[in-house]
């Protein structure tokens, strides 16, 4: 929008279907966008995407949008979440979620009837991007959990804008000594994508054990 009118550009023009998009801005003149770039080899599976799972971005800076780039190859297994969030100077975290299809843990999760133990393959990623497109890729689980419904916002530590970190946060489902648990976890990355040690780890050790959760949960601003 030039602050009157809506405009539409056309960001990508491919064969590939592009779906899922998300966007971020910093509410002045920089903003994100991300999205899966898609193919399914089975017309029998057509929503297995199991020939291409990449995620993408293009950012708008000085006017115009720039040309879209990977974040994320397929390499390490199918996305089932997408989120976004940008600094005020400029700064993008896209989180997401990925399922492992090389894990010999089944799609999506196992519980043991025996002992109810939980299974998942699925782990949180965050990729940073700074203004030279330079990402750093950042693995916050590293787990059996059900880790999912990944959420991203820009909260503000101190006074100046370099206070500013990415609070990324997700549901959580496992095993705490026979009973299954839900919660929220949460971890804080600064510009360069390094985890801040200053913010709780989950909702449960704030005290929130008698909260009510929900796996679709989404953060709000107050």
């Amino acid at each position: 929008t030039d602050g009157k009118n809506w405009m539409t550009k056309r960001i990508t023009d491919n064969a590939t279907p592009d779906m899922a998009p998300v966007v971020a801005t910093n509410g002045e003149d920089t903003a994100i966008v991300a999205w899966r770039s898609v193919l399914t080899g089975s017309t029998d599976k057509i929503t297995s995407f199991d020939s291409k799972d990449y995620i993408y971005y293009c950012v708008y800076e000085n006017g115009q949008w720039g040309e879209p780039k990977p974040i994320y190859n397929g390499s390490a297994g199918a996305v089932k979440g997408l989120e976004a969030a940008m600094l005020d100077d400029g700064t993008a975290a896209v989180v997401y979620t990925l399922e492992s299809a090389s894990s010999s843990v089944a799609s999506y999760s196992q519980v043991d009837p025996e002992t109810d133990e939980i299974s998942s393959n699925q782990e949180i990623y965050c990729s940073v991007i700074d203004d030279s497109d330079s990402i750093r890729e950042v693995r916050l689980t590293n787990d059996t959990y059900l880790d999912e419904n990944p959420q991203v916002e820009v909260v503000r530590m101190g006074k100046s804008s370099s206070d500013q970190v990415f609070v990324v946060g997700w549901h959580s489902l496992q095993n705490a000594d026979g009973v299954q648990k839900e919660d929220l976890l949460f971890r804080a990355l600064d510009k360069n994508g390094l985890v801040q040690e200053n913010l709780v780890t989950s909702l449960s050790a704030a005290g929130g054990n008698d909260v009510k959760l929900d796996s679709t949960f989404r953060f709000t601003k107050g």
